[in-house]
């Protein structure tokens, strides 16, 4: 989709620097996206490590009689997510805000281009 915006720019010629400014602004947002991903998936590969790590102990044995909602209870996990949760709120509304400016610019999403590049 950011290639079809960024082409219908170029074909209004756009060049001035508020687009530059919001194709700046996208692509740090797409950074940060990256970043929050990529610490999602260390969590969980932590986590992985470390059910591993007890999967032959004594006390494995005895976590695997409870729940696992009740064994992944934890300040920091609690804490984590409300961290998590906070990112995303602030990943919507700036994507939100992207949305408003591109329209501003008067930029359109071509949908029979953007569908050609899909397939």
């Amino acid at each position: 989709m950011v290639q079809v915006v960024v082409a219908d720019a170029s074909q209004k010629h756009i060049t001035d620097r508020v687009f530059q400014l919001w194709v700046n602004d996208l692509q740090d947002l797409a950074y940060y996206i990256d970043d929050v991903l990529d610490d999602v998936d260390t969590k969980a590969l932590r986590r992985k490590l470390n059910n591993d790590a007890h999967a032959n102990t004594s006390i494995g044995n005895v976590l695997k009689f409870i729940p696992k909602c009740c064994t992944n209870f934890s300040p920091l996990n609690v804490l984590y997510g409300q961290q998590m949760s906070s990112k995303l709120e602030e990943i919507t509304t700036k994507l939100h805000d992207l949305v408003d400016q591109k329209n501003d610019l008067g930029l359109m999403v071509n949908v029979e281009r953007s569908s050609i590049r899909a397939a």
